[in-house]
């Protein structure tokens, strides 16, 4: 009898591993497509004051005795450089410095080495389209003289969108290029939108280069899955010292904090769109 009961519990230990591996699978898509879209929110509100901060003081703002000149430097990676309005999309969205995952993280990123909106030549923003708040899930609805509200340190600008179909066509200077991944799911391609600068541009200030710096973050990413199979081969342990009751007190935060910063690092592994 002893031995069958054994036997009994040696075969539920892989139903059970495979029952826990889907349960973190689960929450790790939950992190990425459901509660990211808090960690945005959170992000854009922070980064809605660090511009208001910014353009309050900015050289357009006349009549202000604190007035700074434009910026001398390229803008900080990571850093808001715009605010950018869709009103057709009821689109708001703080525009960061940076075009790799780690940065569209936190809002719709603004390539390097592309003018800022606003100033003479193309600029370029990408968004996700179905993680971290898809910001740009819709701007595959966007139609041609539809209207782009672009706001920098220099001013407002408007633009009118120009190639809602075909963003790959000849639209001359001064634009901007809106990029998501299409599929949503998959980010296999791309899905663009070009619109046209409707008024005289404002001076050039310093970009940074093309070349954009590593955000790669595998190695992190390994460690934390270090931590993560620790915290796993201790469970058992801690649940037959505690109880099951204290056990999933203390192991519940250490592991959902575990999980969210594997997912977040797993994520700079993906495309910036996605």
């Amino acid at each position: 009898m002893f031995a069958t009961e054994m036997e009994n519990q040696v075969a539920a230990r892989p139903n059970n591993r495979l029952l826990v591996a889907s349960a973190g699978i689960l929450l790790v898509l939950f992190i990425e497509f459901v509660f990211s879209i808090l960690l945005q929110q959170r992000a854009q509100h922070q980064l809605l004051s660090d511009f208001d901060k910014v353009v309050s003081q900015a050289a357009t703002a006349v009549g202000q005795t604190t007035v700074s000149p434009l910026p001398d430097t390229a803008p900080a990676y990571g850093s808001p450089v715009a605010l950018i309005q869709i009103p057709k999309l009821n689109l708001t969205q703080v525009v960061v410095e940076g075009s790799t995952s780690n940065f569209t993280q936190s809002g719709p990123g603004h390539v390097p080495g592309t003018v800022l909106p606003g100033q003479a030549g193309e600029s370029v923003i990408i968004g996700r389209r179905t993680s971290f708040g898809a910001p740009f899930f819709k701007i595959g609805d966007l139609k041609n003289g539809d209207v782009i509200k672009v706001t920098t340190v220099e001013g407002p600008s408007i633009y009118k969108v120009i190639a809602a179909k075909d963003a790959e066509a000849n639209t001359g200077l001064n634009t901007l290029k809106l990029v998501t991944s299409n599929p949503p799911i998959l980010a296999t391609g791309s899905q663009s939108v070009v619109a046209q600068l409707q008024a005289k541009p404002y001076p050039d200030t310093p970009r940074n280069s093309r070349i954009a710096p590593n955000s790669n973050q595998f190695a992190l990413m390994l460690l934390v899955l270090q931590i993560l199979a620790i915290l796993l081969y201790f469970t058992r342990g801690i649940y037959r010292k505690f109880g099951p009751l204290i056990g999933w007190m203390l192991l519940t935060p250490l592991l959902a904090a575990t999980l969210l910063a594997l997912t977040l690092t797993f994520d700079t592994l993906l495309p910036a769109t996605l």
